[in-house]
């Protein structure tokens, strides 16, 4: 069964796997633990840290991502969501590679090697 939602906790209580996609293009795969434990792309990271169920106190607006959605009649070069990245450097305006992190697990960035811990929201 192919299950596409926005909501992450329904994810999580139905999905074995998933694919994470922005812009249409896949950025992140493997199993749904492998990703909510250890997300490798920067735009799998913000968007787990978006969700209002992983915040430990009530606050006045929910986080966000900055930026904007790219047009997709002039996508970026390189990775798509370069644009909006707070790691984006020159090497992204190329193709990222698919990464493997382990297991099933396949981020499509450069800095698939940075751990959810080791970025700020």
């Amino acid at each position: 069964v192919l299950f596409i939602s926005h909501h992450l906790g329904v994810i999580a209580e139905l999905c074995d796997e998933m694919i994470v996609m922005y812009a249409g293009e896949l950025v992140e795969s493997g199993t749904t633990r492998e990703i909510f434990h250890d997300a490798r792309h920067p735009y799998t990271q913000k968007l787990l840290a978006c969700d209002p169920a992983r915040l430990s106190q009530r606050v006045p607006r929910l986080p966000t991502i900055a930026g904007t959605l790219p047009d997709l009649r002039r996508r970026p070069s390189g990775c798509v969501f370069q644009p909006r990245c707070d790691r984006a450097d020159a090497q992204c305006l190329t193709t990222p590679p698919s990464a493997p992190v382990g297991g099933s697990h396949i981020a499509h960035c450069w800095h698939a090697d940075v751990p959810l811990g080791a970025m700020s929201a």
